[in-house]
């Protein structure tokens, strides 16, 4: 059901995703992408589950072929609520499995801890997790100019003009795709990346979300350790305060792999 975007704007409604069906019987499974990405990443993992479960795949908002509003911020609050609609809307109710990557994984925690919600297993693969603030142990001075680091590369991604952005998107795709996977950035997609990068990913709420997530909610984080992203000291951290979270290290970089799809299959198997 599609509304008039004055609809939207006036009334502040969430949007319906795009969203790929594939696998008939067994448990439902919900993948979602990462930044600058879409569902169709998923292909290959899903050709190996879809026998045994009911696989659906999602274009976020502002990727793919969903809605691409201009008017909203793209921050967490804004994805969670038309993933939360679609899902609905689209009569996926009961307990799921949820696989992300990347963003993904963040969006998946804040909509994880949302009343009723009924999730039987997170998989996270290449969480970009990062502290807002400075740890008080100083033997973690090292690891906190890293997150500030990437934090800083991230926003001067988004200080460059667009169509330089774009075509740096087209040449890392085509030069270095074992580290920055296939993006997909033109100029449909330019405003909600970049707002997304900077309200979704810079001013993340992961480590708060975490503390409201059910203490008895399985978590599997799989990270490569090639990956450029991700700091497995974070990933630490969450197993820390989430007991209920195992850490599944590969040999792979952040992008969505052969090399991943094995662990993320095996950890759909396993509950």
């Amino acid at each position: 059901m599609k509304l008039p975007e004055t609809i939207h704007r006036f009334l502040k409604l969430p949007y319906l995703l795009h969203i790929e069906r594939r696998g008939k019987r067994g448990p439902r499974v919900i993948f979602i992408h990462g930044l600058a990405s879409m569902g169709d990443i998923w292909d290959e993992t899903v050709a190996e589950l879809s026998q045994s479960h009911r696989c659906i795949q999602i274009d976020l908002l502002g990727h793919g072929d969903s809605p691409k509003p201009t008017h909203i911020q793209y921050n967490t609050t804004d994805h969670v609520r038309s993933l939360a609609w679609s899902l609905f809307w689209r009569g996926v109710w009961g307990p799921k499995i949820i696989v992300c990557h990347s963003m993904g994984g963040l969006i998946a925690l804040r909509y994880a801890t949302r009343p009723g919600t009924q999730i039987r297993h997170l998989v996270l693969v290449g969480l970009p997790i990062y502290k807002s603030t400075d740890s008080v142990d100083q033997s973690k001075q090292l690891e906190d100019l890293i997150d500030k680091g990437l934090l800083v590369f991230y926003r001067a991604l988004r200080a460059l003009p667009k169509s330089t952005a774009i075509r740096s998107a087209k040449a890392l795709t085509r030069a270095m795709p074992r580290l920055v996977g296939t993006t997909q950035l033109d100029n449909d997609t330019w405003y909600p990346a970049v707002s997304s990068l900077a309200h979704t990913i810079e001013a993340q709420t992961a480590l708060e979300d975490l503390e409201k997530l059910p203490g008895k909610l399985p978590v599997t984080l799989i990270y490569g350790r090639m990956d450029q992203l991700v700091l497995t000291s974070n990933l630490k951290l969450f197993r820390a305060r989430h007991h209920a979270t195992s850490l599944v290290p590969i040999i792979a970089y952040h992008e969505i792999s052969p090399k991943t799809i094995r662990p993320i299959v095996r950890a759909v198997r396993s509950k």
